[in-house]
C-alpha cells in the first residue's frame, strides 16, 4: 500500500512539474498573440474540458504530463497568429518559457523549504571536525584545517569554479576526482587562495570535514539564498548532462525527471 501511495504522489508531482512547464509555454504564447488551440493537463481521454475564446482547456485521464498545442506549431498554417508566422525571437521566448517556469518552481520550492528551517545555510566555515587524542586533548580531525583553511573563511571558488551555495560546495567535493584543491576564500575582507587543500574527516573518512555557518532567517536571507541555490542547481544539472555526454557518468547514473 505504501508503494502505491508513493507512486501516486510521484505521478502527481511529475504532473505538476509538467503542468508548470507547459503553462510557461502557454502564457508567453498568449502574450505574443500566438493562437493556442488547446492547453491540457494530463494525457489520454478528456475528463473535463471547456472552451474560452480560441483555446480549449482540458483535464485528461492520465496525470503524467500535459501539452500546449499552438496553431502552426507542427504543420503549416495560414493563420497570421500561427506559431510559425511569428518572429524568431518571439518563438524562442515561447520555447524557453517552459524551462524558465521550472526554474521559478524550483525557486519557490527552495523558499518554502528555507522557511521551514531554523537557519539559512551559507558557505562560511563555522567549525571543523574535532576528535580526542590519546592524551585526552581535543584536536582537529579536519584535513582541510591542517591544509590552511580557517574558521570564518567564506568559500567562493574551488579550482576556479565559483561556489554559489552549499549545494554547489557539496557537488564540487563529491564529483571532482582529485586529492587536493585550490580554494579561494574571503578572509578578513580580502580574497585569499589556499593551495593544495585536502578534505578528509578523520572521524568519518568522508570529505566533509567542516560545518558551515547558519544565517538568521529573514526575508532578505531567504530570497537571496534561494536565488543562489536555484542558480547552483541549474548549473549542477547542466554540468551533470555535459559529464553524462562526455562519458564521465553512464546512463545507469541518470535518474529523475
Amino acid at each position: 500500500m505504501q508503494h502505491i501511495v508513493t507512486l501516486l504522489i510521484a505521478i502527481l508531482i511529475f504532473g505538476l512539474i509538467i503542468g508548470i512547464h507547459e503553462f510557461g509555454h502557454f502564457i508567453v504564447a498568449k502574450l505574443n498573440h500566438i493562437q493556442v488551440n488547446e492547453f491540457a493537463i494530463g494525457m489520454g481521454p478528456k475528463l473535463l474540458h471547456f472552451r474560452k475564446g480560441e483555446t480549449t482547456y482540458s483535464l485528461r485521464l492520465f496525470p503524467i504530463g500535459g501539452f500546449c498545442s499552438m496553431e502552426g506549431e507542427d504543420q503549416s498554417s495560414e493563420n497570421p497568429n500561427a506559431f510559425e508566422k511569428k518572429a524568431v525571437w518571439r518563438r524562442m521566448l515561447v520555447v524557453l518559457a517552459g524551462a524558465f517556469m521550472n526554474l521559478v518552481l524550483g525557486f519557490v520550492l527552495i523558499v518554502v523549504l528555507l522557511c521551514t528551517s531554523t537557519k539559512i545555510p551559507s558557505t562560511v566555515i563555522a567549525r571543523f571536525a574535532e576528535t580526542t587524542n590519546s592524551a585526552g586533548e581535543t584536536v582537529t580531525a579536519s584535513e582541510s584545517e591542517r591544509s590552511g583553511l580557517r574558521v570564518g573563511d567564506k568559500i567562493i571558488a574551488i579550482d576556479g569554479s565559483h561556489i554559489l551555495s552549499a549545494t554547489d560546495l557539496i557537488y564540487k567535493l563529491q564529483t571532482t576526482e582529485t586529492d587536493s584543491y585550490d580554494v579561494t576564500v574571503k578572509r578578513d575582507g580580502a580574497r585569499v587562495v589556499v593551495e593544495n587543500v585536502k578534505f578528509h574527516n578523520d572521524n568519518t573518512d568522508g570529505l566533509l570535514d567542516f560545518a558551515v555557518e547558519g544565517k538568521s532567517k529573514n526575508p532578505v536571507n531567504v530570497v537571496t539564498y534561494a536565488a543562489k541555490d536555484t542558480a547552483a542547481t541549474a548549473k549542477l544539472i547542466w554540468m551533470s548532462l555535459v559529464e553524462l555526454v562526455s562519458g564521465k557518468y553512464s546512463l545507469q547514473d541518470l535518474s529523475g525527471p
